[in-house]
């Protein structure tokens, strides 16, 4: 398990010590925060990727989970609206019933149990990458905003 990002200090902190407390210390690494330039070799090869979040705040865009599409990979998630604006359930994620840790390990349990899952949210999220790539994106604010037809 890698672990990155860790915000707030405090909830990290507890996250360590429950990790200490577990004897898993070997099975987990914390990379802490991780500048944007550098999160892609921290989430290549990764098999699937999660979404812990508990808070959603307006104008809040999760940067790792648009890395994470463009790599292809598959992803567990809370059901944040941010998230859910850009993820569709069983599509290119699979969403926690709520914000609960058991919830998440459920919604993760799942999906590691399902190669076939995995396989398929892998293959929609690399026909997601490719609308979600910046000339894409500029493209339709461009046509959204009727500077282009």
């Amino acid at each position: 398990l890698k672990i990155i990002g860790g915000h707030p200090e405090a909830a990290l902190a507890g996250l360590r010590e429950r990790v200490r407390v577990m004897g898993i210390e070997g099975r987990v690494t914390f990379a802490g925060h991780v500048p944007h330039n550098e999160v892609a070799k921290h989430i290549h090869g990764m098999d699937i990727f999660v979404i812990p979040l508990t808070a959603d705040k307006d104008f809040y865009s999760p940067m790792k989970m648009y890395e994470a599409v463009g790599y292809h990979l598959p992803i567990v998630s809370t059901p944040i609206p941010s998230v859910r604006e850009v993820l569709a359930e069983n599509e290119n994620a699979l969403f926690s019933r709520d914000l609960s840790a058991p919830a998440l390990a459920a919604a993760l349990r799942t999906l590691a149990e399902s190669p076939e899952l995995r396989h398929r949210l892998k293959q929609a999220n690399a026909r997601l990458s490719e609308k979600l790539k910046a000339t894409e994106r500029a493209r339709q604010l461009l046509k959204h905003f009727h500077f282009e037809n």
